[in-house]
């Protein structure tokens, strides 16, 4: 369960900082605009005490390294988390908003720092109902634990005839609810 700290309001040192930041050149003044404008916020004071974090650090390092304005590319554990906050309708509509804001095809060409805010915004919208989290893939954890379980020759022949009859290549394309289903079959067999 996250802690309510991240969603909190900006605290006053942060908006001050901002303020003082965003008064020393008209760069990093854009780079707070863009910053509002990417998360959805209409002014500074709208931001969360996390998000008011990630913009003063991105400030700081711009001030360290002037040079530093290509941010790097989504890591591969933002990906797997983007793709399970999918899970319902209005997340899926967000998300597909803030990638057609951000000027970006799909989830694979954001930064990290794009990343984290759309992570953030899909965070804060609605989770989907339980017919809807069934629908979407499988965790790294489920599939991780039947990667293991994979190893066995008796879970291999039950993990290889439940794919076939999915119709599916592999354990990453699995959903949630198929994911638990597999693995409820597998606590069967073992009885």
């Amino acid at each position: 369960m996250r802690s309510n700290n991240l969603a909190s309001k900006i605290t006053d040192g942060q908006g001050k900082l901002i303020e003082k930041l965003s008064q020393q050149n008209d760069r990093n003044t854009e780079i707070i605009e863009k910053f509002l404008e990417k998360n959805f916020k209409h002014s500074v004071s709208d931001l969360t005490m996390q998000e008011a974090s990630r913009l003063i650090e991105s400030l700081k390092k711009l001030q360290d390294n002037p040079e530093h304005s290509n941010p790097p590319p989504v890591t591969a554990k933002q990906i797997a988390l983007l793709k399970r906050l999918q899970d319902g309708n209005e997340r899926i509509e967000k998300l597909k908003q803030m990638l057609l804001k951000l000027k970006k095809d799909n989830i694979n060409e954001l930064t990290v720092p794009e990343a984290s805010s759309v992570i953030d915004a899909l965070i804060s919208t609605k989770a989907g109902s339980n017919e809807e989290r069934g629908k979407s893939p499988a965790t790294e954890k489920q599939v991780k634990f039947l990667e293991k379980l994979y190893a066995s020759e008796n879970n291999r022949t039950v993990i290889e005839g439940y794919l076939a009859r999915r119709r599916k290549k592999s354990l990453d394309e699995l959903t949630r609810s198929e994911a638990g289903e597999l693995l409820d079959s597998l606590v069967e067999t073992t009885r």
